[in-house]
């Protein structure tokens, strides 16, 4: 359910997950959402949004009852043009800013905080797989994402992408890792659509 155009924007999504694998059975579910207000003069003033998630991960190893949820084909730019994690086992609270100050010119800014929904579970990358186990540890929260992105849209059909992340490693990553390293990252793309 979703609506766009100047003025209160929102979209919200709920998807589960349920069936069997080997001799296990699945039960994850999903829930996103995303609520701002855009401005009718949208080049004189940015628009600002919240987003949110919740996503189960697995709360028992071994029991035969797989918890994590499986995005199937996640947009990895959801979290960014450099997103160090994916869409399982997540909770992430992620306020942007947007602004278009020219035409054809897009310029967004991004604080993404990450959470594991489950302490039993580890950290998933963008593309689903698993990055980091859980090692037993207590500590929740991943870390933040601060991302800025720059657009051009060139044309009709071709446009350039330059993402900017400062990834600040949180206690969950700390506890695990002993010589834990926050990240920057820089990437960019040149998209033809036709």
């Amino acid at each position: 359910m979703s609506k766009g155009g100047p003025g209160f924007v929102y979209n919200f999504e709920v998807g589960y997950q349920f069936g069997t694998f080997s001799v296990g059975r699945i039960s994850a579910f999903g829930i996103s959402s995303e609520i701002g207000y855009k401005s009718p003069q949208s080049r004189k003033l940015p628009s600002l949004r919240l987003r949110s998630d919740y996503v189960s991960g697995d709360k028992t190893k071994d029991d035969n009852l797989l918890g994590s949820f499986n995005a199937m084909y996640p947009n990895g730019g959801y979290f960014g043009m450099n997103p160090q994690v994916g869409p399982s086992n997540l909770m992430s609270i992620h306020p942007n800013l947007n602004w278009n100050p020219v035409q054809n010119f897009t310029f967004t800014m991004d604080v993404v905080f990450n959470w594991r929904q489950s302490i039993e579970d580890g950290v998933y990358g963008p593309n689903g797989s698993l990055r980091m186990p859980s090692y037993d540890s207590s500590e929740r929260f991943i870390g933040t994402a601060y991302i800025t992105t720059f657009t051009w849209n060139i044309s009709h059909s071709l446009n350039y992408n330059l993402g900017v992340q400062y990834f600040e490693t949180g206690a969950f990553i700390n506890d695990v890792i002993p010589q834990h390293r926050d990240g920057f990252f820089v990437g960019t793309s040149l998209d033809l659509k036709f």
